[in-house]
């Protein structure tokens, strides 16, 4: 990248510098990254669970929208299995959103990082619902992971919002890697006045390990 001068500023001697380009709000993912394991387990702390030994299959899934109903789909293993799911997520509105897991057997759900959805249970397909408050346009780390052990087989992962009737979430919102920068989500821009005590909570997305803000007023 080559900077030219301007009345604004000129260029100074050669040094390095660190820049962020942030991505374009359309939507343009691919989906997520699958990764598939033999062995399941309802304890989710066991080993039998997301065992690197056990990993068979990794592939980029455009949605989860899965009925198997069989031991050879998705992976062969007499039907235990476990499947984690990656990468991120962008939203179109700001406003909270709802986040619907259908699944045989359990399900947990983490949107950027917050454990939303938590029902690590054999049971028969059925909704397990999570909310938290999104920024439209922004990318938000996702991870969903499932395991199945005897019976049927399903996954399906959904949301809605005031403005976001229900529907799988279309491949385009996901994205299957994390690489995508941090975001503050809480507003930019704030009012104070003088001689009055002013707070502010600063949030973000995908973990941000500090923030930045300039120029302050005196004080």
């Amino acid at each position: 990248m080559k900077l030219l001068g301007s009345p604004n500023y000129k260029v100074g001697i050669a040094s390095n510098a660190s820049i962020v380009i942030y991505p374009s709000t359309t939507p343009i993912g691919t989906g997520l990254t699958g990764q598939y394991y033999t062995n399941a387990s309802t304890t989710y702390s066991s080993a039998a669970n997301f065992n690197p030994a056990n990993l068979k299959l990794t592939r980029v899934d455009t949605n989860i929208d899965f009925t198997w109903g069989t031991t050879t789909s998705p992976i062969a293993n007499n039907g235990y299995y476990c499947v984690r799911w990656t990468g991120q997520i962008m939203p179109q509105y700001s406003e909270t959103y709802f986040f619907v897991a259908n699944t045989d057997d359990g399900v947990k759900l983490w949107i950027n990082d917050q454990l939303i959805i938590n029902n690590w249970v054999a049971k028969s397909a059925s909704d397990s619902t999570g909310s938290i408050a999104l920024q439209g346009g922004v990318r938000y780390n996702i991870k969903m992971e499932y395991f199945q052990v005897t019976g049927g087989a399903a996954a399906h992962l959904s949301w809605y919002s005031v403005s976001q009737s229900k529907q799988i979430i279309p491949t385009g919102r996901f994205y299957p890697t994390t690489n995508a920068p941090t975001a503050v989500t809480s507003p930019l821009s704030l009012v104070g006045f003088l001689g009055q005590p002013f707070t502010n909570l600063v949030t973000g997305a995908n973990s941000p390990l500090a923030y930045t803000a300039n120029p302050l007023p005196p004080g």
